[in-house]
């Protein structure tokens, strides 16, 4: 008899809706097959792979258990298969946009600032990064908790809709009032435009590329391709260790580990100014590189090492922070002294591509070397190496004479 209640308390529950429609519990596990809603096991105490959804289901008779849950998986998974499909859409719109608009913008700051001050510009136009992990952090932990379930969404969904809200507008404003170069700014004299137009004449060199195939066949090109991959390898290890790290002090607030995930970026950013204004200064470019990578190592090296203290491994986030998007904007007035005109769109293009490898490479090579070694820490060590070996890169195979104008 016991076995039977136990038996016939493992049945399918159904129970109305109020809506006509009986509904039965089947296992999360199946519906989620499709379904791009991210499980989240801090909803409740129950494990995430045993909660349950619930899916309508006209005829639930004795002896048709099997072709109603096929049917329920079908009628579920289509639904959930439209959503996964429209998600993809939207990924991939973003993937393109976001592809082209970084290029874009290291290329159109070309077309308004010479050699000698684009350290410094596009230091300033990178601080944005940054600065968007300081203000970031904050808001989305704040709207992921004070919005989560509101009209029956979840946080990170409104999370998606309202940080996206910005870059709708601010592309608006771009499209009418943002200058295609100086000969069309109506802002400035006959006699201010002739001066900055003398001044980026004289970026132009004998031995630039011009075209996208003299880019292609350009083996600085390649190189710079490394280069940036190995940085953006680094700056992965950034965004993979500081989150847990802040965690791991028993933070359970998304705001307080935003909050408290800030403070490294609000370094970088003062330290990204700083350091460009000297390599603008000195017209010098690859020591002011491969200095900021070595440290970015050494800090990611010493936030493994350790781990064990709060402080102390927080700090080595900062410099480690700081030295990679220190590093960032001063490799990218590199490609931008080495070639022009058609070769400068194509090539930047080629190495931000390649470089961003990186983001889909790094997360699969710490997790091979983690389970190779059992340790997180080695996995920092690697994408430390990286990090060495763009600083080795660009002080063997980067001409001074070239960059350093």
């Amino acid at each position: 008899m016991d076995s039977y209640r136990r038996i016939k308390d493992r049945r399918p529950r159904v129970f109305a809706t109020g809506l006509g429609e009986p509904h039965v519990r089947v296992p999360r596990v199946i519906s989620c097959l499709c379904t791009p809603e991210p499980l989240n096991d801090d909803d409740d105490d129950e494990p995430a792979d045993l909660r349950f959804s619930e899916c309508p289901i006209e005829r639930l008779l004795p002896g048709r258990r099997t072709p109603e849950v096929a049917y329920l998986c079908a009628k579920h998974g289509a639904s959930s298969s439209y959503r996964c499909a429209a998600q993809k859409v939207a990924e991939l719109s973003s993937s393109v946009a976001e592809a082209g608009f970084f290029p874009g913008i290291i290329l159109y700051l070309t077309y308004w600032f010479p050699s000698h001050r684009r350290g410094r510009i596009n230091s300033l136009f990178m601080t944005a990064v940054p600065l968007a992990g300081v203000v970031g952090g904050p808001v989305s932990g704040w709207i992921l908790e004070r919005f989560s379930g509101t009209y029956g969404w979840a946080g990170w969904q409104w999370l998606f809709l309202l940080e996206g809200i910005p870059s709708i507008l601010v592309g608006i404003l771009v499209f009418f009032y943002l200058d295609n170069g100086i000969e069309s700014a109506k802002w400035l004299t006959d006699a201010e435009k002739s001066h900055l137009a003398s001044q980026l004449l004289g970026d132009k060199t004998p031995e630039s590329a011009h075209s996208f195939g003299d880019a292609m066949r350009n083996p600085k090109v390649w190189i710079l391709s490394l280069v940036y991959f190995g940085i953006v390898m680094g700056l992965y290890g950034i965004g993979f260790w500081l989150p847990s790290l802040v965690k791991a002090t028993g933070v359970k607030s998304a705001m307080d580990v935003g909050l408290l995930s800030a403070i490294p970026y609000a370094a970088a950013a003062a330290v990204m100014v700083l350091v460009a204004r000297s390599a603008d200064a000195r017209r010098e470019r690859r020591w002011h590189i491969a200095i900021p990578c070595v440290l970015g190592a050494v800090g990611l090296v010493l936030s493994a090492t350790y781990s064990s203290s709060t402080h102390l491994a927080l700090m080595s986030l900062t410099l480690a922070c700081a030295g990679i998007t220190t590093a960032l904007p001063l490799f990218w007035s590199c490609p931008t002294a080495i070639l022009t005109g058609t070769a400068a769109a194509g090539g930047i293009a080629w190495i931000n591509s390649l470089g961003n490898l990186a983001g889909f490479v790094s997360p699969y090579m710490v997790g091979y070397v983690k389970d190779l070694t059992q340790s997180t820490n080695a996995g920092m060590y690697v994408l430390a190496g990286c990090l060495i070996i763009s600083a080795i890169l660009v002080l063997l195979f980067v001409p001074a004479r070239l960059v350093n104008r």
